[in-house]
């Protein structure tokens, strides 16, 4: 996994969750409330696994995990942000690259 376009920001880890859970946003604390998540999150963060070296397997009934990347500002007075992550994966013996069409920006609040 690599973070492209990234300015004043270090990857520190990413995860994928057994769930669809959105955790997009700039939380405070590491790992983000259960309560301004959802309900479910402790349960669905303890079934968390790093995401590097993952092996996921299709789901018959289509449930789908989802990414999640701790993110830190090298300098927390600066803006920070990324263009894109590329995500490196084999499917059925078959290399491909996926490339996330999401910005992302943060700036301190004044």
């Amino acid at each position: 996994m690599r973070i492209f376009g990234s300015e004043n920001l270090e990857l520190v880890e990413a995860f994928l969750l057994p769930s669809q859970l959105s955790l997009i946003g700039n939380h405070s604390s590491w790992p983000p409330r259960a309560d301004v998540i959802a309900s479910d999150f402790e349960a669905v963060w303890k079934a968390r696994r790093p995401a590097e070296g993952m092996v996921v397997k299709k789901a018959e009934d289509g449930a789908q995990a989802g990414l999640v990347l701790h993110l830190r500002r090298e300098d927390p007075s600066q803006l920070a942000g990324f263009e894109n992550i590329e995500v490196s994966y084999v499917a059925d013996g078959v290399h491909y690259v996926a490339e996330s069409t999401i910005a992302f920006g943060a700036k301190r609040r004044c």
